[in-house]
């Protein structure tokens, strides 16, 4: 078991991972054996890494961690990850690594250098004034090149709609509008039913003909708009001569929908998808009715200009606009590297590339990511709008796109690196979301330029070395597919929040799964989510049982963690195999020691903070990393695994199947 052929990236990828393993076994002086062991760190943000980090220290104090073959993480897991990943992968020096005795897991004269330097550096989105007015010009610069697109969009719109409206007289549109939609049930019937027999599909001949007799009501209606828009201009200019002038209506819609939008983004959790929807309309209707009015006071000669000017202003957008330099994603990943990206003295290092880590020195690592596909046709992702993309220093991709060698991307994408592939794991806010992607808030949060993820170049698509304003046309309109030559990647918690995914993916028999999602009523959204992908993707079924997790009257849970089955398919003829994962939840037990159940007094909220905050204060961040390290000590108590959890050496396969025997 473990590494099986065809669960791996194909053909040569798969072979380099798989020596890759076990040239990290060779160092590390680990047998060679017929399976693997992974960990996988969840996302969560500063409160998952925090977390993360006090987990991965206790497994280090027991030399457990070189023992492990691969190390998956998504978002605020991958700060873990990439800091151990980077610091471990480019080390030189013996006294880097992943044993207790080498940093940064050392604890001789109080707590390592380098961990200190993480703690202080728990505001990481913090900046310098200087720094803090260059993210307001790059969010001003996104935001104008977003309403300038939202401008020409509707200045064509209202210069088509001056041009065709005076030759159609209004008694016309009224009549289609009351007539045609009465007409149009009873012929779309009549298609369906004439079509159904001979079993072809009558989706787009109903639409086609469905638009026909929508139209004439859309246009109608448009016309009363203008009407009504027209009488209040009158009426505002009766009372402040000149305040109405056409000329003032375009940066009066423009700035009522950057205001209209801006507040449905901040309350934006708590607005139900009609009331963005009666919004959006609204605000379109402002932005159209202005610009018509504008347009249909011009002469023709002015008007004809005018038109021209927004398709030179197109045009120019078109050729020199790189949507990723417009987005908060390259200030994202340059804090975030600053933060976790370090040298054995705590400085800021250069990330590394993916394709050039030492993985004889740390486990093979895996980001992993969302690849957004919600204008996709394919039937296995229609459902989900997304699919897992991950990175790793052999391949990256993911299955619509296919796994290509890392370094044929990191050609096409020169800044692709273990900083950029960290901050797009983590990029939790972006108008395509995976699963919680919807048209109307993709809309919003691109016009207001809130967009952390970006567009990856393919290797075996030609086009354009950077991406264009049309990208940002499908984020404005949440159409990307797999067919694009870019591919846009986010947080991998838009799609599976655990990074057991790829751990299943290579069928490893042991895996050790750190939670630490913001889940304050212990609902398991991440595992259970994961239970399904798992069946429906690899028939892998998880024998789970979390009832020892779950809240008791006051609050707290019986146990930090959980021991469950993995039951893999085996071949056709043959039994399935059987793997284990230990299921560490972010959770509280009552035997915490001083400190922690203090902290919990003074903050009522931990240990579920909202994944938003990203600014942890000293106490907070050793809060959290405590109470990891609690947990990861637990796992070695006595009474649970006997003398396999005594500290020095322990042996990984011998101290699961001593929790196997204690917990199933």
């Amino acid at each position: 078991m473990g590494i099986v052929a065809g669960t791996l990236p194909p053909g040569s990828m798969g072979a380099m991972e798989k020596e890759a393993v076990r040239a990290r076994q060779a160092r590390h002086g680990i047998p060679s054996r017929d399976w693997a062991a992974g960990i996988a760190l969840s996302g969560g943000g500063i409160r998952s890494a925090t977390f993360a980090t006090g987990v991965l220290a206790a497994l280090a104090r027991r030399n457990l961690l070189p023992q492990f073959d691969y190390l998956s993480t998504v978002s605020g897991g991958g700060y873990a990850g990439a800091f151990l990943t980077q610091l471990v992968g480019s080390a030189t020096d013996d006294g880097i690594g992943l044993g207790r005795k080498q940093e940064p897991f050392l604890r001789a004269e109080g707590e390592s250098a380098i961990l200190k330097t993480l703690r202080q550096k728990a505001r990481y989105l913090t900046g310098s004034f200087w720094e803090r007015v260059s993210v307001a010009l790059r969010q001003s610069h996104g935001l104008f090149v977003n309403a300038v697109i939202l401008l020409l969009a509707t200045g064509w719109f209202a210069f088509a709609e001056t041009m065709v409206r005076p030759w159609i007289p209004a008694w016309t549109t009224a009549i289609l509008a009351l007539a045609l939609p009465a007409l149009a049930v009873g012929i779309l019937a009549l298609v369906g039913k004439w079509l159904e027999p001979v079993g072809e599909k009558p989706g787009r001949v109903q639409i086609a003909i469905g638009l026909l007799f929508v139209v004439p009501p859309l246009w109608y209606f448009l016309g009363v708009t203008h009407l009504v828009w027209a009488g209040l201009g009158h009426l505002l200019s009766s009372t402040i001569e000149g305040a109405w002038d056409p000329l003032f209506t375009v940066p009066i819609a423009l700035a009522s929908a950057l205001a209209v939008g801006v507040s449905l983004i901040t309350a934006f959790v708590r607005l139900r998808s009609v009331t963005v929807a009666v919004a959006t309309i609204v605000v379109a209707l402002i932005a159209e009715n202005a610009m018509y009015a504008w347009l249909a006071g011009l002469s023709l000669g002015w008007r004809t200009f005018a038109f021209l000017a927004f398709t030179a202003v197109g045009l120019g957008s078109v050729a020199f606009i790189d949507v990723n330099l417009t987005s908060l994603h390259r200030y994202y990943r340059a804090k975030l590297a600053a933060a976790f990206l370090v040298d054995p003295k705590g400085a800021s290092v250069a990330p590394t590339k993916l394709s050039a880590i030492n993985t004889s020195r740390t486990p093979f690592p895996i980001l992993n990511c969302a690849l957004n596909v919600p204008g996709s046709r394919n039937p296995a992702v229609r459902g989900r709008l997304c699919e897992v993309f991950s990175f790793t220093p052999v391949a990256t991709g993911s299955n619509l796109v296919g796994h290509r060698p890392t370094r044929d991307w990191e050609a096409v994408n020169p800044d692709l690196d273990l900083a950029t592939t960290m901050a797009l794991s983590g990029a939790a806010v972006s108008p395509q979301m995976g699963l919680r992607t919807t048209r109307l808030a993709g809309f919003w949060l691109t016009l207001l330029n809130i967009r952390l993820g970006a567009w990856l170049k393919r290797p075996d698509k030609n086009g354009w070395e950077r991406p264009r304003l049309w990208y940002l046309l499908h984020e404005f309109a949440s159409t990307a597919d797999e067919t694009l030559p870019f591919a846009h990647v986010s947080d991998g918690g838009h799609i599976e929040n655990l990074g057991v995914y790829e751990l299943l993916r290579r069928r490893c028999r042991y895996i050790v799964a750190v939670d630490g999602e913001n889940d304050p009523s212990m609902t398991f959204h991440a595992l259970t989510n994961l239970q399904r992908l798992a069946y429906i993707d690899f028939g892998v079924v998880l024998d789970i049982d979390l009832d020892d997790l779950r809240l008791g009257e006051e609050g707290l849970s019986r146990s930090h963690f959980r021991f469950c089955r993995i039951k893999y398919p085996g071949p056709a003829d043959g039994e399935e195999e059987i793997g284990y994962l230990v299921y560490l939840k972010l959770s509280l037990t009552g035997n915490e020691d001083e400190f922690i159940r203090r902290y919990r007094h003074d903050e009522p909220e931990f240990p579920h903070h909202p994944t938003a905050d990203q600014f942890f204060t000293e106490p907070q961040f050793e809060a959290y990393r405590a109470l990891g390290e609690h947990i990861g000590e637990k796992l070695f108590l006595k009474a649970i695994v006997g003398a396999a959890g005594e500290p020095g050496d322990v042996d990984l396969e011998n101290w699961v199947k001593a929790l196997g025997r204690a917990m199933l």
